[in-house]
């Protein structure tokens, strides 16, 4: 249902200065996830340098597999503690908001135990599934440790988006990133496979140690792992929590689902390019939507009780998100044989025309992603669940009859209509239930950026590699064009960049 419309709007959301905020804070987060995207792909050559494919594989698999049960036993306690400490942080109650932490904290303790137990347990079961054989039983309970590590890792770096502490958690970010390639690096050199248990032990505990150094110095760490009282308060946190875990595996399921329903039909080799064409558009991609949880979500979570304020944060938020995304797309497609052939090698060539299709999925998602924030809050859970099946539904439904009729590129192309899909869905039932409207300069923006978009995505499935290139130029100069005269009566660009780079707190 729709909510009344109140009158307690906050008058820095009403002036220049909020917009000026988002897009300083979404710059300042972007530079870091592409730090650390680029420490990840560094250490990635220099994985596959000193393991091979073999070797890779299999670290990637224990950690998919640890963090698999990590989120499966959160409960997404992590996720929806944002939301209530950043309410009681923005009231500014310091007793209330470490009782809510230690509670926070509590629960990490029990469901990250839960997680080891269940990881010891299923190990010999796990092994026999994955590998056809139980010899990876012992280091997969060697491993057990890292579920309740990554527990408390992600109960810490929730702590710090409440509380709004943004330089820490880039700090964090950057160094547990670090951490792990200079940990990493010297057990694979010295031990090779054999130094992948060790390694992922190492990194794991260091990114833990690195979060508790900069929560704890703000609030002590604390927790009371018999106290009924704290059980009872961390119910409302699993009510909000548990529809955001029971989404992550629907999302992890259908991926899997997926890539296995690939090598059936096809080969390993296209499962493959597959999975790395996934990978370019879908994780380095979406530098973004990397201040969304960080920044946007504990504002939004401030800011239900008012359908004016609800709807002008949202707004703000996807033009933010689309300015910045759309001349990143428009050079992603152009430039993709390049950008494969750097990144990869000619080998992963025949994944380009699925990458570039898919690449439209990120316009939508721009627009969409914001507004599917609203659910969770509001702590309407069922409601975000609901979502996230019908989506994950039409993507496999949508994706497997994209892969029979045209194989990868066909499944790039399904990738494109389930991110349309999703904007359809997205913006029917929250506008029925939260109220939710797009003003008028926002769909100004949208519309001519779209332009550009589709342009680019008709240049780059040609053949022509000049043509790709002026059209990518063109189009490029067109979408920044508009992103600054979006933008200018607004803030100041130089003073904004000096800003992202002297960010307080």
């Amino acid at each position: 249902m729709k909510e009344q419309h109140t009158h307690n709007t906050p008058q820095q959301n009403t002036t220049p200065a909020g917009y000026k905020h988002i897009i300083k804070y979404t710059g300042f987060f972007s530079i870091v996830q592409t730090l650390t995207i680029l420490i990840s792909v560094g250490r990635n050559k220099l994985t596959a340098i000193l393991l091979g494919a073999t070797g890779m594989g299999l670290s990637t698999l224990y950690l998919t597999i640890t963090s698999f049960i990590h989120s499966t036993t959160n409960l997404g306690i992590a996720f929806s503690s944002i939301k209530e400490i950043s309410q009681l942080y923005t009231n500014d109650i310091t007793p209330q908001i470490q009782q809510k932490i230690t509670t926070v904290r509590t629960w990490s303790i029990w469901t990250g135990l839960l997680g080891m137990i269940l990881c010891i347990t299923l190990s010999p079961l796990i092994s026999h599934t994955a590998f056809g054989n139980t010899t990876h039983t012992t280091h997969l309970c060697i491993l057990a440790p890292t579920v309740p590590l990554m527990t408390i890792t992600a109960a810490e770096l929730s702590i710090l988006k409440a509380i709004r502490k943004l330089k820490r958690i880039a700090l964090v970010t950057l160094a547990g990133a670090l951490a792990t390639i200079l940990l990493t690096i010297p057990f694979y050199y010295l031990w090779g496979i054999n130094g992948i248990v060790p390694s992922l032990l190492a990194t794991t505990t260091a990114v833990t140690c690195i979060h508790l150094s900069q929560s704890a110095t703000i609030i002590p760490w604390k927790v009371k792992l018999n106290s009924l009282t704290h059980l009872q308060q961390g119910k409302s946190l699993i009510h909000m929590g548990a529809p955001y875990t029971l989404a992550t595996i629907a999302n992890a399921g259908t991926a899997t689902i997926l890539a296995l329903i690939i090598t059936r039909l096809g080969t390993l080799q296209q499962t493959g390019l597959y999975n790395m064409a996934y990978n370019l558009v879908f994780v380095y991609a979406t530098i973004p939507f990397a201040a969304l949880e960080s920044d946007y979500f504990p504002r939004l979570s401030n800011a239900t009780n008012s359908i004016t304020d609800m709807n002008l944060t949202a707004n703000r938020q996807i033009r933010v998100c689309n300015l910045l995304i759309s001349p990143i797309l428009i050079i992603l497609m152009t430039a993709m044989p390049l950008l494969v052939k750097t990144l990869y090698t000619n080998q992963f060539l025949p994944m380009t025309n699925m990458a570039v299709c898919a690449s439209i999925h990120l316009f939508f998602k721009s627009m969409t992603l914001p507004v599917a924030y609203m659910a969770l809050a509001k702590a309407d859970g069922k409601t975000y669940l609901l979502m996230e099946i019908l989506y994950d539904a039409f993507t496999a439904t949508a994706v497997i009859i994209g892969y029979l009729t045209a194989q990868l590129t066909g499944v790039g192309i399904a990738l494109a209509l389930a991110g349309i899909f999703d904007w359809i869905l997205i913006y029917t039932v929250y506008s029925k239930r939260y109220g939710f409207r797009h003003d008028k300069t926002c769909n100004k923006l949208i519309i001519g950026q779209f332009v550009c978009v589709t342009l680019a995505l008709a240049a780059a499935l040609q053949q022509q590699i000049p043509l790709k290139a002026l059209a990518g130029t063109i189009l490029t100069a067109a979408s920044l064009l508009i992103t600054y005269k979006t933008t200018a009566h607004e803030i100041q660009i130089k003073q904004l960049i000096k800003q992202i780079f002297h960010i307080g707190k």
